[in-house]
């Protein structure tokens, strides 16, 4: 499904407990989100070591551009693409190959494969145990993100920049939107479920200080607070809810 992020973003703290009353400051947030004021300095981002998780499986060309598009608008960026253990037979293999490529040109991409096929989560934590143990220099940022995103410029900058708003932040994501909606009736429900999300999302924020779920999307956490929460939990197709909670 083909995504598009918006430049909305939305938080969820770690490491820190709040009286309920604090929790629903007012009936009006519910329906007005309280603005962020996000005074960060480029100078302290710049600092800041990234690695981008792209777990995939039977990928598309859109994936390719995602990768290609990351190298350039993020040059320092660590981004690990992580083969769930698409077949060769498949017909989508020579993409495979193109990003086996990229990642033989560019020291920044990492190609990894996993032994066998261990669905979203399971390539999640496969990516980010790579992160974990074979950087000699552990990120302060994880980017987690769907191989058919399509991404601006801006976005990750951005989330990055929210990311550090504030010293209890453990994550963050954006608003969600279905550019290929009308294709058929799966796309349709697709866009009508993230339409109700993004919804859902801003009465979140301000009603309740956070997001019911950091969509597997595309969220960027720390990486103190994926390692606090263990990692993914497997075995299931809703991660990125288990994760949140």
């Amino acid at each position: 499904m083909l995504l598009i992020r918006g430049l909305c973003f939305y938080q969820m703290n770690y490491n820190t407990s709040r009286p309920l009353k604090k929790l629903a400051e007012s009936p009006v947030s519910f329906f007005i989100p309280k603005h962020q004021n996000l005074k960060v300095s480029k100078e302290f981002l710049d600092k800041k070591i990234v690695a981008a998780i792209i777990p995939t499986y039977k990928p598309k060309m859109i994936t390719y551009r995602l990768i290609k598009n990351m190298t350039k608008w993020y040059p320092d960026m660590m981004i690990v693409v992580v083969d769930d253990s698409t077949p060769s037979s498949c017909k989508n293999f020579k993409i495979i190959k193109k990003i086996k490529q990229l990642a033989r040109l560019n020291t920044r991409v990492t190609y990894l494969r996993t032994p066998v096929n261990r669905l979203k989560a399971g390539a999640l934590n496969y990516g980010f145990d790579y992160v974990s143990i074979a950087l000699e220099q552990k990120p302060h940022i994880v980017i987690t993100l769907d191989d058919d995103v399509i991404l601006t410029r801006k976005t990750i900058r951005a989330m990055i920049k929210s990311l550090y708003s504030e010293v209890t932040m453990g994550a963050v994501c954006t608003l969600a939107k279905v550019k290929n909606k009308n294709v058929n009736l799966l796309t349709r429900l697709q866009a009508f479920e993230y339409h109700n999300f993004n919804i859902t999302k801003i009465s979140d924020n301000g009603f309740l200080k956070g997001p019911l779920v950091m969509p597997g999307m595309l969220t960027a956490f720390r990486y103190a607070a994926i390692r606090e929460a263990s990692g993914f939990t497997t075995g299931h197709l809703i991660e990125d809810y288990d994760l949140t909670a």
